[in-house]
Order: C-alpha cells, then structure tokens, then sequence
C-alpha cells in the first residue's frame, strides 16, 4: 500500500466534507424535532386521557384531518 509522508493513503488527502451547521441546516433541526415529538409524543399523551378509547380517537381525529 502507497502512503505519503503524513501516512495516509493519497486518496484521503483530497477534498473532504465542510463540517458546519448553517443557519437553514439549524432551522431544519430544530423543525425536524418539534415535528418528531408532535409525531411520537402526542399520540401517547392522548391515548393516556382516553385509555382504552384511544382507538377510536385516533379514527375521528383522522377523520378531522380529512376533512
């Protein structure tokens, strides 16, 4: 195996990643995470208020979204 004077192999010395959060990519966390908790969170909070209902809530909350 060929390697240069810093030991590395040549190809790993060309171009690599920029790693730096912009602020869009940050904006685009932070969404991803309201989305996520709303996603897992609220589906168990609501099934904790109508217990063994919660099917049935969830179909007519399905049905409010269709409409």
């Amino acid at each position: 195996m060929i390697s240069n004077s810093n030991g590395l192999h040549p190809a790993a010395t060309g171009p690599s990643l920029v790693r730096a959060i912009g602020r869009w990519t940050l904006v685009a966390a932070i969404m991803n995470a309201v989305v996520g908790s709303g996603i897992f969170g609220l589906p168990s909070a609501i099934a904790g208020f109508t217990g063994e209902w919660s099917p049935v809530a969830v179909l007519i909350a399905g049905c409010g979204i269709l409409v």
